[in-house]
């Protein structure tokens, strides 16, 4: 799919976008974000060659990496995300509260008796500001802070948390149920934004539309998984920020659960969805247009997707990673897969675990974490 954003402005517009056989719909919709008025943008479209790569799942794993299970309980709590620092400060958190964090070569447990209140998501910006996300069974969340010693409650959300994220100007914004979007910066409270609109023609539950995670380059070039939607703000060459929506038309069982923005100066989006899947939403170029000069593109495709696997439609890829140059994916059943960028190539790599895997994080291609059911905490390398 490639996707021009023109400077023109039409109201309400809607285009079909083909992708690898499906069909992408992208929407400009008209909110506000922090104060600034998000307007109604053209989408125009044309068609794109497809990735070289197969969207069925690779074959049986390949030795190209090697993990070994640090620890798995038989009884343990759910990890349900990680993220570090660096190569000696990693945070991972779980279900009823619960907190590992490794420092310089050891990990330390904190929490998991906070029966009904799960961490959904953490991020931060350093070993010393870091933030979980999370719900409650009641349908509340929370935001939760650690400054280097202590873990501190800054925020209680009216809806349940899933995703959170910093830009590199120093806002921070949390995402979750009911489309909400939620920002803070230094010196302001927590503020809610949004709510951003649901997929048409979806019937909606209690917590719809689910926003489950959120990635991005800055302020200006950022994503937001939803449950049936892709949701990416944007600013156009007129100045003007918008949220665009991305549909699949054609594959009304799709389901997104994590996004990763990877590293580069460039849109370089890469969302874990249903089906053992990985749908990619990239910066293609531009194009003159009389009125702006060049306006963004962008090209959506799915690199994969297993449709063999029992259950398919509800085994998700979970957690990605990347370095410029290769990205790795885990999910469910233990699946860890490897790509190529460059090359667009995927393969399966070997996991000596076949629980359901939901985090990943990584200092260097050579020191990778990844986290699961049961209190699973992996470590591994993969080779390039």
């Amino acid at each position: 799919m490639v996707v021009t954003r023109a400077g023109k402005e039409v109201r309400g517009s809607r285009v079909s976008l083909l992708v690898l056989g499906a069909a992408f719909v992208g929407v400009a919709g008209c909110t506000t974000l922090l104060g600034l008025d998000l307007d109604d943008k053209h989408l125009a479209s044309e068609r794109a060659s497809a990735l070289d790569a197969s969207v069925d799942s690779p074959d049986p794993s390949v030795d190209i990496g090697s993990f070994t299970i640090e620890q798995q309980l038989p009884d343990g709590t759910p990890l349900t995300a990680i993220w570090g620092a660096d190569a000696e400060h990693v945070f991972a958190v779980g279900m009823s509260g619960l907190v590992y964090t490794y420092d310089t070569g050891l990990w330390s447990k904190y929490g998991g008796d906070e029966v009904g209140r799960d961490f959904n998501a953490v991020w931060g910006r350093s070993a010393r500001d870091v933030y979980a996300v999370g719900s409650t069974t009641t349908g509340k969340g929370f935001i939760r802070h650690y400054d280097g010693k202590d873990w501190a409650d800054v925020f209680a959300a009216p809806v349940g948390l899933y995703g959170v994220w910093g830009t590199p100007d120093g806002f921070v914004l949390a995402v979750g149920a009911k489309g909400s979007l939620f920002a803070w910066h230094q010196g302001t409270d927590w503020t809610s934004f949004g709510p951003l609109d649901p997929k048409p023609g979806v019937p909606l539950g209690a917590s719809d539309p689910l926003l489950t995670a959120i990635s991005g380059r800055n302020f200006d070039d950022f994503a937001i998984a939803g449950d049936a939607r892709i949701y990416h703000a944007e600013t156009t060459t007129g100045g003007d920020q918008t949220f665009a929506t991305y549909d699949a038309e054609f594959e009304p069982e799709l389901s997104f659960r994590t996004v990763w923005q990877a590293p580069g100066p460039s849109t370089n989006l890469f969302f874990g969805t249903n089906f053992f899947g990985i749908v990619s939403l990239t910066t293609y170029g531009a194009t003159p247009d009389s009125s702006t000069g060049n306006d963004v593109r962008f090209k959506a495709a799915t690199i994969l997707r297993d449709e063999t696997a029992a259950g398919a439609k509800s085994k998700f890829i979970r957690g990605i990673w990347s370095t410029p140059e290769v990205l790795l994916a885990v999910g469910d059943e233990g699946r860890i897969y490897a790509l190529d960028v460059g090359q667009a190539r995927v393969e399966r790599v070997a996991c000596p675990s076949a629980a359901a895997l939901t985090g990943i994080w990584g200092s260097s291609l050579e020191d990778i974490w990844v986290v699961g059911d049961g209190e699973l905490i992996l470590h591994g390398s993969v080779a390039r």
